[in-house]
């Protein structure tokens, strides 16, 4: 969409109200309207005069009006699921993409499992020795595959986060310890049959998905 400079627009929270939006509390959204700060963030990376800017989740599009302000060229991208890519082809340090496709109760399954997994199918396509680089670097690296799937209904990806990050955060601890601080997990546990003395590298992601629907509020 091509935005003139000198064209006024409305105030965003007339845009929103106009359009019938509003932000989901499932989804974990927040508007800001302040386009004093917004300014101030677009200003963050430096003079973006002529520039062209990646805006991934532009919502009622307050960032993308300060973006243009400063002169920037906007390519704006819902961050809705699925996504408008078919498959991702993306190459790590071996330690790393082993952690992606890590499966539950593996040493490398953890946070960063769950939040690939949860709503894709990671595979390790294949590894990359060092010496195929020039200069070699020090560690082997590998390629993960990437392809979307359906995204499970009523899940919060921001709770989904805080609980995977609370459950890893201490892998030591059974669950009933690292997810106290999440009100109503330990009754979600419960209730959905999931010992709490168990650890969160044994909870598979469809269990952690099952937890965060549970305490998903209703949007």
């Amino acid at each position: 969409m091509t935005v003139q400079p000198n064209r006024p627009l409305p105030p965003l929270r007339d845009v929103v109200r106009a359009h019938g939006l509003s932000a989901s509390k499932a989804l974990g959204q927040n508007f800001l309207f302040d386009e004093q700060l917004l300014d101030r963030v677009a200003a963050i990376p430096g003079n973006l005069d002529g520039a062209t800017v990646f805006e991934v989740g532009p919502g009622p599009g307050g960032l993308t009006r300060a973006l243009l302000r400063a002169g920037a060229r906007v390519i704006a991208v819902a961050a809705a699921w699925p996504p408008q890519w078919l498959s991702l082809t993306l190459m790590f340090q071996l330690e790393v993409a082993e952690r992606i496709v890590a499966p539950v109760g593996s040493s490398a399954y953890g946070r960063l499992a769950v939040l690939a997994q949860w709503r894709a199918q990671a595979k390790l396509a294949m590894k990359v020795h060092r010496s195929a680089f020039t200069p070699p670097p020090k560690v082997m690296s590998a390629i993960v595959h990437v392809t979307p799937d359906n995204e499970p209904p009523g899940v919060s990806p921001a709770m989904l986060s805080k609980l995977t990050e609370k459950g890893f955060g201490q892998r030591r601890k059974m669950l009933r310890q690292s997810l106290k601080g999440v009100p109503g997990a330990i009754d979600a546990l419960d209730a959905l049959g999931i010992d709490p003395t168990r650890r969160a590298e044994t909870v598979s992601v469809a269990e952690w998905v099952a937890l965060a629907r549970w305490l998903t509020p209703s949007a």
